[in-house]
Order: structure tokens, then sequence, then C-alpha cells
């Protein structure tokens, strides 16, 4: 869900952001308490404070973290970019330009984070979140392609209910770090399909 955004076209922060969702007024993380959306700005005004977001080959973006100086912490608006996904809310990223507007990129799944050592704000070496945002179309277009996915979904429809639930539940959660993830983002959103069919079939699942 875009929320009426529409992709290339640029927006007034203040006027199209705030006015309509709220939110923290400063900084390139914004997580609207009220609002089922967590918004990105990506800019390379970033790169002074120690920001080094990219887009990757594969359509996919490196994006850090909220923190200007000393390591980052997974917490606050990190976190709550973090578990968008897992808390029902969009993720929208727009990209910072001249005359204080933002060009709209569209919309993107969190699939998870790494550290990295990267320079802060004062170019001390520190330990920077870095998430990984995959294009939301770019899921859908992959999710239903190849003889990969009929496989899962062969294997989905042996399931049961419950067992359908239990890994929905698991599925809705990004990587983190240190700790086992379910398949790749990829086979998490089969996995939520599924289940998602189940329930409209059998409101009691």
């Amino acid at each position: 869900m875009t929320w009426g955004f529409e992709r290339g076209q640029t927006y007034n922060r203040r006027n199209d952001i705030h006015k309509v969702f709220g939110g923290q007024t400063q900084g390139g993380i914004i997580t609207p308490a009220d609002a089922a959306v967590v918004i990105a700005i990506t800019g390379e005004k970033g790169l002074g404070h120690g920001y080094d977001d990219q887009e990757l080959p594969d359509k996919t973006f490196e994006y850090f973290g909220a923190g200007r100086f000393g390591p980052m912490k997974l917490k606050d608006r990190n976190k709550g970019l973090l578990e968008h996904s897992q808390r029902g809310k969009s993720l929208l990223l727009f990209r910072d330009e001249k005359r204080k507007r933002l060009r709209f990129l569209g919309e993107y799944i969190c699939d998870g984070f790494e550290w990295r050592d990267s320079p802060d704000a004062k170019k001390n070496i520190r330990q920077a979140i870095v998430f990984k945002l995959i294009p939301l179309d770019k899921i859908n277009e992959t999710v239903d392609d190849g003889p990969e996915g009929d496989e899962v979904k062969q294997r989905l429809s042996e399931l049961s209910l419950d067992e359908l639930r239990k890994l929905a539940k698991a599925a809705s959660k990004p990587s983190v770090p240190g700790k086992p993830r379910v398949g790749t983002v990829y086979e998490r959103s089969r996995i939520v399909r599924a289940y998602e069919t189940c329930a409209r079939i059998n409101p009691s699942c």
C-alpha cells in the first residue's frame, strides 16, 4: 500500500507527510504512532552524518539506521523500521532532493539487517546497523515464479492449519544476526500468503 504516493513524484515533508501521518520532524526514519506506516528517507546529505545508503544492482537497498555518533542501537526508530512488517506497517522509501522535496521510490520490505564497521559523523569507526530493504514489487513478482515456488507451495499444502499458523507467525519476523531465520523473504512471503488463504476459507484457523 503506497498511501496515495506515486513512484517518481516529489512531495513536501511537512505538508505531505507530517500533516497526514505525524511522526518525528527530524531525522531520516519516521515512525508515526497512530499510522500503519514507517517512512525512511535517504539522500546524499546523509553521507556527512555517517549514512552510506546505496541501491544495489538487484534493486535491493542498503539503508543505514539512525544514530549519528557512536554505536547504533536497535531500539526506537531502528526497531520500528526492522519490525514494520511484524507490526502490520507499510515501509515507504523516499529520496531527499533539493528545495526540501522528497522523491517517492516505492514501498519496501525490511529483510533484516547486519552490523557493519562504518564512520560516524565525527569520522570515528563504530558499529552501524545496515538494513536490507527489498522492493515490494520484486517480492510479489517472485513469490509465485519458477519451480522453486511450485515446490514450496506443494510443501505448504501438506501442512495442517496449526502448522501453517506457527510458520506464518515466525515468517513475519525479519532476520536478525545470530538468530535462525525462516527461509528467504520470498519463502516467508509464500508461507504468509498460504496461511492467509486458509484463513479466508476457514476463519477459525
